[in-house]
């Protein structure tokens, strides 16, 4: 059952209070209390419930709602309605990020304490529109960007949007061959990126080619592009994008093409002494091959000597007829096609090994401490025995006698050059000997290639003085007859207790190795050695 009141005539303040209802007999009692509000104060409380609304739908925050971690991005903050303040702050994640007013002097930011760089604020001439460029969002993830402004009546509205950041790196671009590129070559590109959470695409704009396979796992996500060279790609552009929805992160690589041939030879030829070899250099090239040039003959970066090359339209060719030591080295082949009047050359280069039995050169003998003889010796490959001769008597391991072998480095003449090549010192002392004991010293080398032994006749000049090096004459060189394994010592063992092989290892050993030359310089040169090799001494490293 319901009970109505109705109130007829003028209500005013007088009906205010509390007013209740009885139900049978005072057994249910309802209460209600009843405020009749001036006229005024309710205009004036509709008045400003009606302008909270309007202040609530004018102020706006717009902006991008997916960006890239490092990436800037614009953020623009408006209203409709006249502000009480002209001024807008903006915050991050609730934390203050830039204050910017507008006044007299323009719009002023409160990250530069001053009026805005253009392309960091500025704001609309009746200050109700501020535009800010944001550029700190450095991690992936939801961020809340909210602007606030001020009206009439000390009200602060404020406007939010939430933005999401993405890890998108720049995609890494690279090819299997070194630029400039030549016309006609095959070239494959890489293009690859780490993949942090984020699915995404990587795009090829590069001559319209497709890729030829896409590789995708945890970390990564690769795309291959395969094609054969032009020279009309001269100088354009290959770019490969990262894309998610409309966000893009490109790497771009520019196309350097070269219109010189493309010249191919063998890597390294390896040749044994008194055998031939014949070195071809092939020529490809959009344009016709115009001319091969002379081959170069480089030595360690010396030059050597100029050949003269066979040639026909595509191939120039060199023999190496009997090769022996002195035609070691690199080979260079150079040729040029022609365009329009301008050349383009291009030069490939091979190497040449030779190997074969030992070069042994003078030897120099000392008197003080002990009697001393070191001989300079070249192999390629590396000895493997050392044998000594004292007249025709082999030495046998004693304590009276010392063997060593160090590197050391030696000048030789290549087609008449002096050159400068890593070699080894083999080093015999003597305990208890002098120089009128001994009549020749013969030292005998092996390697892999064959054995070669030397005898030194020692020059008995009287008007020498004791601990000045003793004069020795090369006599010939030649094979002992006898064969005994007994004393021969192996580089890389030491033979007895006071028999020292030097502890070279076989790598340290190597012909090429470059420490050798930092000796050369060292050394005083003997300009009277066979055969042409010049011998250089180190009287310090035997002592």
């Amino acid at each position: 059952m319901e009970t109505f009141l109705e109130v007829r005539g003028q209500v005013d303040q007088i009906m205010n209070g509390k007013w209740s209802c009885h139900y049978g007999r005072n057994l249910e009692i309802a209460y209600v209390d009843v405020k009749i509000i001036k006229e005024k104060v309710l205009i004036f409380f509709l008045h400003w419930y009606k302008a909270i609304e309007n202040y609530r739908k004018g102020i706006r925050i717009s902006g991008a709602k997916l960006t890239k971690t490092g990436g800037q991005m614009w953020l623009t903050c408006y209203s409709n309605i006249a502000l009480a303040v002209k001024l807008v702050t903006f915050y991050v994640n609730n934390d203050l990020y830039n204050t910017i007013n507008k006044d007299i002097n323009g719009c002023r930011s409160s990250v530069d304490n001053g009026v805005c760089d253009p392309d960091q604020c500025h704001c609309s001439e009746d200050g109700t529109t501020y535009f800010m460029k944001h550029t700190g969002l450095d991690k992936a993830g939801n961020v809340s960007i909210q602007c606030k402004m001020e009206f009439e009546f000390g009200l602060e509205m404020t406007d939010c949007i939430i933005v999401n950041v993405i890890d998108l790196d720049k995609p890494v671009v690279a090819q299997d061959k070194d630029q400039p590129l030549f016309a006609s070559d095959y070239v494959t590109t890489i293009c690859s990126a780490l993949v942090k959470g984020t699915v995404f695409q990587l795009e090829w704009d590069c001559f319209h080619f497709k890729p030829i396979s896409t590789i995708r796992n945890e970390t990564h996500i690769k795309s291959i592009l395969s094609f054969q060279v032009t020279s009309s790609m001269n100088n354009k552009i290959c770019t490969c994008k990262a894309s998610y929805k409309n966000l893009q992160s490109s790497t771009s690589l520019k196309i350097e093409v070269s219109k010189a041939p493309v010249l191919t030879l063998n890597n390294m030829f390896v040749c044994n002494q008194s055998t031939t070899i014949t070195i071809v250099c092939n020529a490809t090239s959009e344009l016709p091959v115009k001319q091969f040039g002379l081959w170069v003959h480089l030595y360690k970066n010396d030059f050597i000597r100029f050949l003269n090359g066979t040639q026909n339209s595509s191939t120039s060719t060199i023999e190496l007829d009997k090769c022996n030591l002195e035609d070691g080295g690199e080979y260079v082949c150079q040729a040029h096609s022609r365009e329009k009047g301008n050349m383009f050359w291009s030069n490939a280069s091979t190497i040449v090994a030779i190997k074969g039995p030992p070069y042994v050169g003078t030897a120099d003998i000392f008197e003080e401490p002990v009697l001393t003889v070191s001989v300079k010796l070249y192999s390629a490959p590396p000895p493997l025995y050392i044998e000594w001769f004292l007249g025709k008597h082999q030495v046998q391991n004693s304590t009276r006698f010392a063997q060593m072998l160090v590197t050391t480095s030696i000048q030789k003449q290549m087609h008449g050059k002096e050159i400068a090549t890593a070699g080894y010192k083999a080093i015999l002392k003597m305990q208890n000997f002098s120089r009128d004991d001994i009549t020749t010293i013969s030292i005998s080398v092996q390697n892999e290639f064959g054995n070669v032994t030397k005898i030194f006749e020692i020059n008995r000049s009287s008007n020498q003085r004791t601990g000045q090096r003793v004069d020795v004459r090369s006599i010939y060189f030649a094979a002992f007859p006898q064969e005994s394994n007994a004393n021969r010592y192996a580089i890389t063992e030491q033979v007895s207790q006071y028999v020292e092989i030097g502890s070279i290892q076989n790598e340290e050993l190597n012909v090429g190795q470059e420490n050798a030359y930092e000796e050369a310089d060292k050394e005083e040169e003997d300009r009277h050695s066979d055969d042409g090799y010049q011998m250089p001494h180190d009287y310090v490293e035997v002592f």
